[in-house]
């Protein structure tokens, strides 16, 4: 959404200034300061959603090296298969893919809509 059509865009206050000169500069600034504070918003949002990514990804390798651990330890009748463990690692992979490229699908489409 571009900031001329963005509820923010329209001020009372630089609306009120008389002199066009200084409401224009005014309105300069402010929307400057405005798309500022999205596009910082947005790295932040994308820093978070990274953080996220790194500790979802932590974790499953820790669940992963449990399971094998566990598959180790146990006894033949309990034993999870190493092809069962490939599987699971697999989808886990191609689960984690589809969530990098919807990432990064709305990182694109939210820079084209700033621009």
């Amino acid at each position: 959404q571009s900031f001329e059509c963005s509820s923010i865009s329209q001020s009372e206050l630089i609306d009120s200034i008389q002199d066009a000169n200084i409401r224009h500069e005014l309105f300069n600034q402010y929307k400057k300061i405005a798309e500022q504070s999205r596009l910082d918003m947005f790295n932040l949002y994308l820093k978070s959603a990274k953080i996220q990514m790194d500790e979802c990804n932590k974790r499953f390798d820790t669940d992963m090296k449990k399971l094998k651990h566990e598959r180790r330890s146990s006894d033949d009748n309990e034993k999870i298969s190493p092809v069962m463990i490939n599987l699971i690692e697999q989808r886990c992979n191609k689960i984690g893919d589809r969530i990098k490229c919807t990432y990064i699908f709305k990182a694109k489409s939210i820079c084209v809509k700033h621009n």
